[in-house]
């Protein structure tokens, strides 16, 4: 036993050894051996050196692109086929240079490369506008017109992108927000009363991306859906200039707790590798009010004793937010 540990020891110390003293050495010869037109020589150097050596993930590219053109010469087109396909699966997104020899590139041109699932996550910033309806009034003392306020939120999102074509995806996400806003409202006689309130709501949108000139590295991007929202959080504070102090109020149960809307974008890509970098633009319009007709001349002391009522509004938001999506999965497919 104490013999089989000294020897698993010593096999991968050699290993390792190996790789840090000969690996690059050896990826030189054989790229040398190639253009020689020793192809057979080049596998033979490159077959064992790609299993066991720690290259880089350029000199990799070297190595596996070389031997891919190496099979391709001596005619082994099985084994030119199994390793353009390992090449495409850790290279999805690989465009061929200049330099790369025409035999590799029309081997990796005989296949398409379709993304299949990505994970999406993005985070930014939000701001929104209310959109009155309808204008309430109960106290002639105060102007019910006055303009609402509204001030930058954030956003977050997680989702996952079905994508079903080159250009075209689906994307299902779980998005939350914070809102916020504040209305002023003055007496003839001077007399203010402030209010202000913030919210988190929850979002599920359901989008369909198209993606035009999604085989470039830096593309664009246009989105359009529907999506479903739930108020989660929505607590107001309220100073009155009459009294020296400030009251909260939960509204939570005084707005319409779900919510229907439309969304639609645009957005700028960075593809590198399985990730890619994504800056969007995003405009959603909620069907229903945020405010609910009924309920918000119920609304305790804020109504009774402060006189406050809300006008009928509701809520479209412009979001501008940084995401970053990874690759889950890709279909390698021949073209013929």
């Amino acid at each position: 036993m104490k013999n089989l540990i000294i020897f698993v020891f010593a096999f991968f110390t050699t290993i390792s050894s190996y790789s840090q003293s000969d690996c690059k050495k050896d990826l030189k010869e054989a790229l040398s051996l190639y253009d020689k037109g020793l192809f057979q020589q080049a596998i033979d150097k490159l077959s064992e050196n790609i299993l066991k050596c720690d290259f880089s993930s350029d000199e990799r590219q070297d190595a596996i692109k070389t031997l891919i053109s190496s099979y391709i010469e001596v005619d082994d087109l099985e084994n030119a086929h199994i390793w353009t396909l390992i090449f495409l699966h850790e290279n999805p997104i690989y465009k061929p240079l200049t330099i790369d020899n025409l035999s590799f590139v029309n081997s990796i041109k005989k296949y398409d490369v379709k993304n299949k699932f990505t994970l999406d996550y993005s985070v930014g910033i939000n701001q929104i506008k209310t959109k009155i309806e309808n204008v309430n009034a109960i106290w002639e003392q105060l102007d019910y017109n006055t303009e609402y306020e509204t001030f930058t939120g954030f956003q977050t999102n997680i989702g996952l992108s079905w994508h079903f074509s080159k250009s075209f995806f689906l994307q299902y996400a779980v998005d939350i927000h914070k809102i916020g806003f504040n209305r002023n409202l003055t007496t003839e006689d001077g007399l203010k009363l402030k209010y202000r309130e913030n919210s988190y709501q929850i979002k599920f949108p359901l989008l369909v991306h198209y993606s035009l000139l999604s085989n470039y590295k830096i593309y664009p991007s246009f989105f359009i859906g529907i999506y479903y929202s739930t108020l989660l959080t929505a607590k107001s504070e309220i100073n009155f200039s009459a009294i020296e102090e400030s009251l909260n109020f939960d509204m939570k149960n005084y707005r319409n707790a779900n919510n229907y809307g439309y969304i639609f974008g645009a957005g700028i890509n960075y593809a590198f590798n399985r990730m890619v970098l994504n800056l969007n633009f995003n405009y959603l319009m909620d069907y229903y009010s945020y405010t609910d007709d009924i309920k918000k001349y119920k609304t305790g002391r804020l109504f009774w004793e402060y006189l406050y009522v809300d006008n009928k509004f509701s809520i479209h938001y412009l979001n501008i937010n940084l995401g970053l999506s990874y690759r889950l999965s890709y279909k390698i497919k021949s073209k013929y």
